[in-house]
């Protein structure tokens, strides 16, 4: 097995390292007013597939820890999960007949399986759909009283004995569909986004630039622990912790939901130096009043994203830990979940940072598709006299009233930003990431 897992490695290096020399450029939107371009360097073209890309290292870490439960401990070595996922590719091509260009639906919250399964629809030159296991009532049993039809994980994954020369009639480039991530759904129903094995790949490109990839690579003595509590259907769990660690040989804790207590348990006990999390994790390490420094004692450095945050509770958690080097993102599912993000090293939390290598962006008006410059863009709700006018979702914890609230909001804001009515809520709708789903207010209350 050894000698295999080198060979492939040696194989995928070679591969990687013929495109060093090329890079992708914009020359397209290069003498455009009002862009948005990156300062990090160009990506290197891609011409390799998802799975080429995350085992190309393999043969570097086989027996380190890849993915293991945090509730459980049960969990697989990165050559284990290779292995597995090899035999979940054959099983689908053999027992269930797939074939290229076939879609799975993968309806799993973060478990160890998650990655073999995922690589394994890939390797088998399917389409992956990752859905959210909240979205139906429906129950997945992987054990003991199995409805009839199912089948066991094991019965795929684990059966060593199956023939894998079937694989050798999978056809994939990198133009070809890979997956079918959901978007959050804000200002809509979840639609399912098409991305390719080159975008995917691109994106890990991207993060995998020295000035913003602050995850060490694994050696012999040396294996960065990472807390993957960022769901894997969504797409920054799989790009950028997923996808990415694994390339890097990280050891992936994952949790089937958020468990505070076990959360805070699992970084002091690995001693977790990076957190990729979401606004409401982020206000609660740096609000609750259990949540010492002694947790983030092991923290150097934090990624925020999906929803935007506040500087102020930003500060909350470098005021327990002052060395953290707090970054926040901003993405797309349909951008692989990567626009910009900040350098490594950057100290301002309060922005989102620079474009990513081999990106541009620009904002326009939706009517003439002209670039907008700086000041020139202003979002509102319409209003009978102005035009339009914000309207404020409040959830109360003490007696107050709407005018209060007005009074308050409105004599720190310019006339034209005033809001003109508030709303009592119990609750104010979100998606797991923690981004407000504004479709949903404005169904139930405007």
């Amino acid at each position: 097995m050894a000698s295999v897992l080198k060979q492939r490695g040696l194989q995928l290096k070679k591969q990687m390292q013929v495109l060093l020399s090329q890079s992708i450029k914009l020359s397209s939107v290069k003498n455009e007013p009002y862009i948005l371009k990156s300062v990090y360097e160009d990506i290197p073209p891609v011409n390799c597939t998802i799975n080429d890309f995350v085992w190309q290292n393999l043969d570097r870490w086989p027996d380190k820890t890849a993915v293991v439960c945090a509730a459980t401990g049960h969990g697989y070595t990165y050559a284990q999960t290779h292995r597995m996922s090899i035999s979940f590719a054959a099983s689908l091509r053999t027992k269930l007949k797939l074939k290229n260009d076939d879609t799975v639906a993968i309806i799993l919250p973060n478990v160890p399986e998650y990655p073999c399964t995922i690589l394994g629809v890939l390797e088998a030159g399917c389409i992956a759909s990752m859905m959210n296991p909240a979205y139906t009532a429906l129950i997945l049993i992987d054990n003991d009283g199995l409805p009839e039809g199912v089948i066991k994980f094991a019965e795929f994954a684990e059966d060593m004995s199956i023939d894998t020369d079937c694989l050798k009639s999978v056809q994939r480039s990198k133009k070809d569909i890979a997956i079918l991530p959901f978007s959050s759904g804000t200002t809509g129903f979840a639609k399912a986004v098409v991305l390719t094995h080159q975008s995917v790949v691109a994106m890990n490109q991207m993060i995998n630039n020295p000035e913003i990839i602050a995850v060490d690579e694994a050696t012999d003595k040396y294996q960065c622990a990472v807390p993957a509590v960022l769901p894997f259907f969504h797409i920054f769990g799989f790009n950028a912790v997923m996808m990415n660690l694994m390339t890097r040989g990280s050891k992936l804790i994952t949790f089937s939901k958020f468990n505070p207590e076990l959360f805070l348990k699992t970084i002091v006990q690995q001693r977790a130096e990076h957190l990729y999390i979401v606004p409401p994790m982020v206000v609660f390490l740096g609000k609750h009043p259990a949540v010492t420094g002694e947790y983030l004692q092991s923290v150097r450095g934090i990624i925020s994203g999906a929803a935007p945050l506040s500087e102020s509770d930003a500060a909350a958690v470098l005021k327990k830990n002052k060395n953290i080097f707090f970054r926040q993102g901003y993405g797309l599912t349909e951008t692989n979940g990567g626009v910009s993000v900040g350098r490594k090293t950057d100290v301002n939390h309060a922005t989102v940072g620079y474009m990513f290598g081999s990106c541009a962006a620009k904002i326009v008006d939706v009517n003439t598709q002209e670039a907008l410059g700086p000041g020139k863009v202003i979002i509102g709700v319409p209003d009978d006299v102005t035009g339009e006018a914000p309207k404020a979702f409040v959830v109360t914890q003490t007696d107050i009233t709407t005018d209060e609230i007005k009074q308050y909001v409105n004599k720190q804001l310019v006339d034209f930003k005033h809001i003109k009515e508030v709303q009592f809520v119990e609750e104010i709708p979100k998606n797991p990431a923690g981004k407000i789903l504004r479709k949903d207010l404005k169904a139930k209350y405007c």
